[in-house]
């Protein structure tokens, strides 16, 4: 029988296997432990022969709330590729046609999405793959993911992508050159990367590099062992001693340990002659605490921010029948706590082994508990430990193995134990813990057809009604508002979804519009964010675009349907603009966001990269590009007017002469067009976004939101 004992039962720290475990783990084997912030945990596994399930997640009380079968597939999860979310979600890799592998989410038991990424390489013609080499969850719930080209074409380079949380869309992608990536996790304003050479390297959450701090240490190798929510990142430094060296015989040493974070280094530690550390864990003070190894034994040692020494304590080589081996982890809680898991043999023949696990403080490494992970009849060697922590629990996964060794075949179990003092393993954990108390916000989307959808099939079917006087709003369930509405990055709460396509300044503040009310009334003290599109059609755009494509018809710069519009975007637009706003303003609390969407540039800048597809001619995509200039910048000087509450949120933005729209090389007519169509049948839908352009929407406010967060 297998024990979860606590040994130390007058402390105040307790440990006790819960009842309704242990719970069997032979079809998924439990490679990796995931934990979750409601206190639940997923065992993933690698691929394998015996692996007929890729991963399985348990509820605390031991229930299977998700599984996902199919061996060599979905879920790949060894290593660095795993991740998952404050809500649940787990995110691997699919690895079905190696070398190409796909990222996927999957909640439960439902895959989410998919993900593919590309670099910027190509090799007879065709664009190369990435391949995913690490994840980590951020503050912001964006997934980030160092991932490497799969071919030698241009250097095998690396890149830093990260994709939306709610269905895998691109936010950023950073090319970051071909210097091996040792190190990858979140800190408070973005993702923290330690590369070869020693450099740390900061992100944003936008995707903006901040300056990065370059070690000072020249000796030997290094590696970070941790990191920091602040980014600090811990490194240890080795030599590889010579002949002459007082520490030759002990090999490879560890000759010092530091800490840097984004202002340089912040943490100095001359570690004792002739000791070596592969493992570190960083507490949630800032300190970090590591396992020595020198020619007399092991010692615990916690340091603080600076690295002077909170405690240090010998660790013994046995204890009455326990004889401890090499194995000593050191693994940190989001309670500060420092979980140091042992192994050892309760036989004289080194046969039989078990697990102990001591909890101690940070400040003299007072001990709070100690338990352990026996088989009290000594005829089970448990082998392969996985250890995870949770809020209040730690899950043990663990093969029985006999007294020659392990195979897959033999059992495999998943325990919980629990321990009121414990949190989450840090700094993962606290990453989890800030996007899961990022609360949500009360979102109302208003404007024209470019945020209602149109053109975008299917609508809600009470407003795509064709009779004369009904709702043709035509809000469609791909709109953008849709997409954004419970984004794991930007959390939105869509309470009034009032965009309605053919939509003129008076419909949001004055007059109703089919059978809705003015959009105004949506609003109220409760609203916390708000997107419109509106002036496109109070300037006539639709009724200019119907004349681009209507082969009969004209829209180049000498014609009425180009006069027309830009009169009406410099003589009568900012007067409407100023009123709308106003009333918009007056529905709202101070502290509410009023972001108003520009429209994207439908043909692109240089004609040199439109294909020609028979519509617009070359006079016309001039008069197009005009006329969607000028609508732009009057709504922009608009906005500003309107007071701080009202952001312009440039659908064409550039930056340092680069253009990061992301409907950048999609325009209309290109061979992967984020807009649709000439449609003689449903003019409305010509040149509107279409699905892609939705969600192209949808990516340009996540990012906008990302990066201006307040």
């Amino acid at each position: 029988m297998l024990l979860v004992v606590p040994l130390l039962a007058l402390l105040p720290a307790s440990a006790q296997a819960d009842s309704s475990w242990p719970q069997d783990i032979a079809d998924v084997q439990g490679n990796e432990l995931l934990t979750h912030v409601n206190g639940s945990v997923t065992a993933v596994s690698c691929p394998s022969s015996v692996s007929t399930t890729a991963m399985k997640t348990f509820t605390k009380t031991g229930t299977v709330s998700g599984s996902v079968p199919t061996p060599y597939t979905d879920a790949y999860m060894c290593v660095n590729t795993k991740a998952v979310s404050s809500n649940g979600t787990v995110y691997g890799l699919n690895v079905t046609n190696y070398p190409t592998q796909e990222v996927v989410a999957y909640a439960g038991s439902t895959r989410q999405w998919g993900r593919q990424l590309t670099g910027t390489c190509s090799w007879s013609g065709q664009t190369l793959n990435l391949i995913p080499e690490r994840m980590a969850v951020g503050t912001d719930g964006g997934l980030y993911i160092v991932s490497m080209e799969a071919d030698w074409s241009c250097g095998s380079r690396l890149y830093l992508t990260k994709l939306n949380a709610a269905d895998g869309t691109v936010a950023f992608q950073q090319l970051l050159g071909s210097q091996p990536i040792y190190w990858l996790s979140a800190y408070t304003d973005g993702a923290v990367l330690y590369e070869h050479g020693g450099k740390v390297r900061y992100f944003e959450h936008d995707g903006d590099e901040r300056p990065s701090v370059q070690v000072t240490e020249t000796e030997g190798s290094n590696q970070p062992l941790a990191a920091t929510m602040d980014g600090r990142v811990f490194i240890a430094f080795y030599t590889n001693p010579n002949s002459s060296d007082p520490c030759y015989s002990f090999g490879q040493y560890t000759s010092h340990f530091a800490g840097y974070g984004p202002n340089g280094k912040v943490l100095d530690y001359e570690v004792p002659s002739c000791s070596t550390t592969n493992n570190a864990g960083a507490t949630s003070e800032d300190g970090v605490a590591m396992v020595l190894t020198d020619p007399n034994g092991k010692k615990l040692v916690s340091l603080d921010p600076t690295g002077e020494p909170y405690g240090t304590r010998t660790l013994s080589a046995s204890e009455g029948d326990r004889n401890f081996g090499s194995y000593a982890m050191v693994t940190t809680d989001t309670n500060g706590n420092i979980l140091l898991t042992r192994q050892y043999w309760r036989d004289p023949n080194y046969q039989y082994k078990a697990w102990q696990f001591q909890l101690f403080e940070p400040y003299g490494l007072v001990q709070r508990a100690e338990y352990y992970l026996d088989r009290v009849d000594n005829e089970i060697r448990l082998d392969n430990l996985q250890v995870a922590l949770a809020p209040g629990r730690m899950y043990l996964a663990v093969t029985n193995c006999n007294m020659y060794g392990c195979s897959s075949s033999h059992p495999r179990w998943l325990y919980s134990v629990t321990v009121a003092e414990l949190g989450m393993d840090y700094p993962r954990g606290a990453a989890l813990s800030v996007q899961s108390a990022n609360p949500t916000k009360k979102y109302v989307a208003m404007g024209d057809s470019y945020s209602s959808g149109e053109g975008v099939e299917p609508f809600d079917p009470a407003t795509e009604r064709n009779a004369p006087g009904e709702n043709r709003c035509h809000r469609s369930v791909g709109a953008y508002a849709k997409l954004l509405d419970q984004h794991a990055s930007v959390p939105l709460q869509l309470t009034a979804f009032v965009a309605c396509s053919g939509a003129v300044t008076d419909n949001i503040h004055t007059s109703s519009q089919w059978t809705q009310q003015k959009q105004v009334l949506a609003l109220d003290q409760e609203t916390d964010i708000v997107t419109i599109s509106i002036g496109g059609n109070d300037v006539g755009f639709k009724e200019f675009a119907i004349a681009c494509i209507v082969l009969t018809d004209d829209c180049s710069t000498s014609s009425t349907a180009y006069t027309n519009a830009i009169e009406k975007i410099e003589v009568e637009l900012p007067a409407k603009l100023d009123v709308t706003y106003a009333a918009i303003a007056s529905q709202l609390p101070s502290s509410a966001r009023v972001l108003v969407i520009g429209y994207p540039r439908v043909v692109p800048y240089d004609d040199s990269t439109f294909p020609t597809c028979g519509v617009l001619s070359a006079e016309e995509r001039v008069a197009v590009r005009q006329v969607t200039t000028a609508l732009n910048s009057a709504i922009s000087a608009a906005v500003n007017r309107a007071g701080s509450q009202f952001e312009f949120v440039n659908a064409d933005a550039i930056v340092d002469g680069v253009r990061i729209s992301p409907f950048a090389g999609h325009e209309f007519c290109s061979e992967d067009t984020y807009f649709n169509g000439v449609d003689l049948v449903n003019q409305e839908y010509s040149m509107h976004p279409n699905a892609k352009g939705q969600t192209a929407y949808a990516e340009l406010i996540t990012s906008y939101l990302s990066r201006y967060p307040d």
